[in-house]
């Protein structure tokens, strides 16, 4: 974080006295780029399992059409859909082994 503010202390000053008030046009265009990144890059996951946003990236379901989608009946969302069912079924502490993984020993 240090190097991050001093950074901006020691380039700041003789970039934004150059360009004035043009700064704020490269403030904007790279906010636009930001926006224009995430619409066309990133999968809504509003209420989807990560299981459901990897396979949504491998079966290469564009951004800006993945809030619409929906999985088939066989698919990672098969089932009931509802975000509540999904993540009572989907609880990770039945999946955590608290012994590191290890099989127990079974005595001959």
């Amino acid at each position: 974080m240090s190097l991050a503010t001093a950074s901006n202390w020691l380039w700041n000053p003789p970039f934004t006295s150059a360009i004035d008030f043009r700064y704020g046009y490269v403030f904007a265009g790279c906010l636009f780029l930001a926006a224009a990144l995430v619409y066309f890059a990133v999968i809504e996951g509003r209420g989807r399992t990560l299981e459901e946003i990897d396979t949504m990236y491998v079966m290469k379901i564009k951004p800006w059409e993945s809030s619409k989608f929906e999985f088939p009946e066989n698919g990672p969302g098969a089932g009931d859909t509802s975000p509540e069912k999904r993540s009572a079924s989907h609880d990770m502490s039945e999946h955590i082994s608290h012994d590191g993984g290890r099989q127990p020993e079974v005595a001959p």
